[in-house]
């Protein structure tokens, strides 16, 4: 599929469910999930992702650069392998798929990034990732009320699937397959629920509202 296909096909792309796909996407493979200790639950809930992970894969390692909250976790004792970046090149392992779960908006360099994790593939493996879409119905309605988008203040970039096209190129690797997502939370207040219903109608129609997407990259042979 050449760039200008792909792009089309970013416009009529299916809308799901992130953990849920994720989960059946890693379903009996060998899995190195970067990032996990950065994920939104605590390490001892059954909502915890790299948890969740865990019990579709046959294997599951995690990695993390926070090697001050690595060692908060260490002295947990639970029944997970998490290393650092270093440690990871020194087990010489090589995994079906590599899961990117909302981190690569936090990194400094994506092209550096996206090489680095690629020599851990398979020969068929493939790198599953996620990110928020800076286009998302969510920021044309942070500007209207707020007059500013709604931002993270650890993100360094945001990506949107057209820029990502040629990220991965750069850094030996092809989209092969692509979803939007679902927003990942439920709203508590009553104006964050009118609006996150009016959202869900608008990026039905228009696919490039959505908040978030998902990408899954092999290498370039």
């Amino acid at each position: 599929m050449d760039k200008e296909e792909r792009i089309e096909q970013f416009k009529k792309a299916g809308i799901e469910h992130k953990s849920a796909l994720i989960s059946s996407l890693i379903d009996r493979c060998d899995v190195l999930d970067v990032g996990c200790l950065g994920q939104d639950f605590d390490y001892y809930s059954p909502l915890w992702l790299h948890a969740r992970w865990k019990e579709q894969a046959i294997s599951l390692i995690g990695v993390d650069v926070n090697e001050t909250e690595l060692e908060k976790f260490n002295a947990l004792k639970l029944n997970y392998k998490i290393v650092t970046p270093n440690e990871l090149t020194e087990l010489c392992l090589n995994f079906d798929r590599i899961i990117m779960s909302d981190v690569i908006e936090h990194v400094e360099n994506v092209g550096t990034f996206l090489t680095f994790y690629k020599k851990f593939l398979k020969p068929e493996g493939q790198i599953i990732i996620t990110t928020p879409n800076p286009f998302s119905i969510k920021q044309f309605f942070s500007i209207m009320l707020f007059k500013a988008p709604s931002y993270h203040p650890e993100h360094t970039c945001y990506i949107d699937p057209i820029n990502m096209l040629e990220i991965s190129e750069r850094s030996g690797l092809e989209i092969i397959d692509f979803k939007w997502l679902h927003f990942y939370s439920k709203p508590s207040k009553l104006y964050q629920k009118a609006l996150n219903l009016i959202s869900r109608i608008l990026y039905r129609l228009i696919r490039y509202f959505s908040p978030n997407y998902l990408v899954i990259l092999k290498s370039l042979q």
